[in-house]
Formats: structure tokens, C-alpha cells, sequence
């Protein structure tokens, strides 16, 4: 029996690269599709998958909007598993203006790309296992906390709606072709790999600054929100048990913890000897409208079914960001 044959898009990012790694490590003939020219974040995860020996990767570069390309992709490849990972998305602490200017764009892309994978396999390649990412923002307006998965999605974003429309495009063909579709809803999983758009990276990032006497500090919106915060290796490897299962089935991937930005912050600064109140700062122009529910997720369903469950604690991945921040490593 020859090698598997996976399909990442977002090869480059936090969570394509993770899954890129693991399934070199599996034996997998491993496939990407990624948007060139790469961005920065990008073009360093790339230098540093090579760097660690993770070279042997089939890279593609294609539209994820253009049907015509992406079904020939995968009328060529035949892939036994594909894992949609590339998305359109913002930071939190974007303003309202320039949320309006890629709200369009980005609902436009989140859906199209995942309709065209999704019909691609449905006409040319159905014992394909997809596994789309979703995210917990799919629940952001939800009457309820924790989530589970059978909590009703209600958005509050374009970018929560992006993702629910594209799971309920999902849903449409699993269940009108029978097809090995299922969505990961991926709650907020961070690593030294995350753009620093993210709050994570981007305080971690700044305080090593702030350590290093290159800033004397920075700002950030709400310190008082809370997440629900995994480590992205967890996550991805969840991803993987999915597309192992015999039939198709939508998980909540999380901690089932929450934890508020400032403990985020004042951990990672207690790790640098800083004092936080002295280098972060609140500024109201980065303060987004409070969400109506606190998103922490269920992963009950996904711990008793997948034997998953997350190995890395709030504490331990704050410690794995500023190791890695401190040393300029993406492990």
C-alpha cells in the first residue's frame, strides 16, 4: 500500500504548517496550496520548515476562488485526506472602518474557496475526507456558555458568518452525497507561528521588546476578554483524528477553559521579570463592542469520540511563545 495523500491549504500558516509537519512524521505524501507572493509570516515558516529537514512538500499555486483550477487539482491528486485551512480573517483590534473595506471581500473568499474544494471532491474525487476550519466565532451572539456542538450558530461578524455559511455548504453535500465532510470548530489556538495581527503574538512579541529596551511599551484593547486559549499543535493533531474516524462528524476543538487577555499578558511578562502594569496600556480606538457570550467550547464530544483532548496548558503555551519569541525560533 503506497503513502497517504493529503491536501493542506494554508500550508504556510499557523495551522497548515503544524499539520504539514505532522504528517510528514505520519509517512504522507504532502500537498499545499498557498497564495503567492508569500507574506512575511509566511515566508518565515516556510524558511523555517526547511530549515528543520521538512522540504519534501508538493506545493500548488492556484485560486481557491477559480472552480476550474481547484478541480483539476484535485481530479489530479486524488487525495485521501484534504484540510481547508487558508482563510480570510482580521484582527480583533481592527477598526470599524477598516473591518467595513474586508468584510466583503472576506465572506466572498471564505465561502467560495470552501464551495469549490467542497465540489471538486463531490465531482471527482469522493472517497476524498475533508476537514474544514471553522471557529468559535460561529458562536459569537449564541445564548449560551460553553459551547457545544449542537449549540446554534449565531454570528456577529462577516467573519462568523464566512464560516457558518461555509458549514452549512458542508452540511448540504455530506448529507446529499454522502461525502466524508466535517467542520473542526477550532476554538482560539495560539503558537509562536501566529501572526502578530493576534493579540498573543502581538503582546509577547512587544514584551520581549519591551524586555530588550527596544520599546518602554504598547497598547492593546480589552484586557478584561475572555478566551479560550489552546496550543495550535493540540488543535491541528485533532484535525488529523477526524479524518480518521469511519464516518463524518463536526467537533468543538478547546480547552473548555477561559481566560481573560491581562492573565495572558501578566503571565507572560511575570516569565520576563516585567511588571505589567508599567509596559501595557488600554487604549479605547482598539476596544471592540463586547461579545454577547463568553466563547469557551465543550470539547466533551470530541475527548469521548476522538480520544483528544488537549496536551498543552494556558500556562505552558504562554511559556512556549516567549521561549521561542526570546530565541527567534517558530517551534
Amino acid at each position: 500500500m503506497g503513502k497517504k495523500r493529503a491536501l493542506i491549504t494554508g500550508i504556510f500558516g499557523q495551522d497548515g504548517s503544524y499539520l504539514a509537519e505532522y504528517l510528514c512524521i505520519e509517512g504522507y505524501e504532502v500537498h499545499g496550496v498557498e497564495k503567492y507572493p508569500l507574506t512575511d509570516n509566511s515566508r518565515l515558516i516556510c524558511e523555517h520548515l526547511k530549515k528543520k529537514g521538512i522540504s519534501s512538500l508538493f506545493l500548488h499555486n492556484c485560486d481557491l476562488n477559480f472552480y476550474a483550477e481547484i478541480r483539476d487539482l484535485i481530479n489530479k491528486l486524488q487525495p485521501d485526506e484534504c484540510y481547508h485551512l487558508a482563510a480570510s480573517h482580521y484582527s480583533s483590534e481592527v477598526s470599524d472602518g477598516d473591518r467595513m473595506l474586508v468584510d466583503r471581500e472576506l465572506f466572498h473568499n471564505n465561502v467560495l474557496s470552501s464551495l469549490n474544494l467542497i465540489s471538486a471532491i463531490s465531482e471527482m474525487s469522493r472517497h476524498t475526507r475533508f476537514v474544514l476550519a471553522g471557529s468559535c466565532l460561529m458562536f459569537e451572539e449564541a445564548d449560551q456558555s460553553p459551547q457545544h456542538e449542537y449549540t446554534p450558530y449565531a454570528a456577529g461578524s462577516m467573519y462568523g458568518l464566512s464560516k457558518i455559511t461555509a458549514s452549512k455548504v458542508l452540511n448540504y453535500f455530506r448529507e446529499t452525497y454522502g461525502l466524508h465532510l466535517s467542520v473542526a470548530i477550532l476554538y482560539n489556538h495560539e503558537s509562536p507561528r501566529r501572526q502578530e495581527i493576534f493579540i498573543s503574538k502581538k503582546g509577547v512579541s512587544n514584551l520581549v521588546k519591551v524586555k530588550r529596551n527596544e520599546i518602554s511599551g504598547f497598547y492593546v484593547g480589552d484586557l478584561s476578554a475572555i478566551r479560550d486559549w489552546g496550543y495550535a499543535k493540540d488543535y491541528v493533531y485533532g484535525m488529523w483524528l477526524m479524518c480518521q474516524q469511519d464516518k463524518p462528524q463536526d467537533y468543538i476543538l478547546a480547552t473548555g477553559e477561559g481566560h481573560t487577555v491581562k492573565e495572558f499578558l501578566v503571565h507572560a511578562a511575570q516569565l520576563l521579570g516585567l511588571d505589567f502594569k508599567n509596559c501595557v496600556k488600554t487604549k479605547r480606538e482598539l476596544i471592540r463592542k463586547p461579545l454577547k457570550t463568553t466563547l469557551i467550547g465543550d470539547p466533551t464530544l470530541a475527548k469521548s469520540e476522538l480520544k483528544w483532548c488537549p496536551a498543552v496548558s494556558f500556562k505552558e503555551l504562554i511559556e512556549i511563545m516567549v521561549i521561542n519569541e526570546i530565541e527567534g525560533e517558530l517551534d
